[in-house]
């Protein structure tokens, strides 16, 4: 019992010397760094989960990149003065002289118609009574071909004009109003370049009707051959 009871005392007095030792190592260990006291001690933290890393940014398809303009080429907006000038306007359309249409007899003549001149005609043979005036009425209502030369206006009084002024007369269905018997009217036809139109009158003093041709020149309508 002795010997259990001493060495129970050696065993605490083995403990209570370590302790000490360990105790001054640590004081020791203290007064070389004192900072170290003051370092606070590290806790254990649970590990984080990554975080996933951001995509990264692709470039658009070929397809879909925007075609920058060429170096060249000048995408700024034209100003006025270099802008397409709108198309001129179209030419106002002539308005050719009308045709008269009617059949028989005739008494209206409206100006700027085959009839018309013929109207004219009519008033230089019947109401101008002096030869000169009246032949110079009618050769402004033929056409240039028959008065452009001595030779033409011989012709013109010579044949044309000396018959139709002595039968004027014959052709007349009234004077009030004037009024002349048309048997027929040809189609308009085109003669060197100009149309022409021939009309057939009727007269007391011939079997047949007897035809005038007028040439649409310069924009009005004149004689061309005269067999009243």
């Amino acid at each position: 019992m002795h010997h259990a009871l001493a060495f129970r005392r050696l065993r605490n007095s083995g403990l209570l010397i370590g302790l000490a030792v360990v105790t001054l190592a640590c004081s020791a260990a203290k007064a070389a760094d004192p900072q170290a006291a003051d370092l606070p001690t590290a806790e254990p933290t649970a590990s984080e989960p990554a975080k996933p890393a951001p995509p990264k940014e692709t470039a658009p398809p070929a397809a879909e990149r925007p075609t920058p303009p060429p170096a060249d080429e000048d995408t700024r907006p034209e100003p006025d003065d270099k802008r397409p000038e709108p198309p001129p306007a179209a030419p106002p359309k002539t308005v050719e002289p009308s045709l008269a249409t009617a059949i028989g007899v005739v008494s209206e003549f409206p100006a700027g118609t085959p009839d018309g001149a013929l109207r004219e005609a009519f008033r230089c043979a019947l109401e101008l009574s002096g030869d000169a005036e009246a032949f110079a009425c009618y050769v402004r209502i033929n056409v240039e071909a028959n008065r452009n030369n001595d030779i033409a206006l011989m012709h013109l009084k010579t044949y044309q004009w000396r018959y139709f002024r002595q039968r004027a007369p014959s052709y007349l269905v009234g004077t009030k109003p004037f009024a002349i018997r048309i048997t027929r009217r040809d189609a308009p036809t085109m003669e060197s370049g100009m149309k022409s139109v021939k009309l057939f009158l009727k007269s007391s003093e011939r079997e047949n009707p007897a035809p005038i041709s007028l040439r649409l020149e310069n924009g009005e309508w004149r004689i061309y051959t005269n067999s009243l």
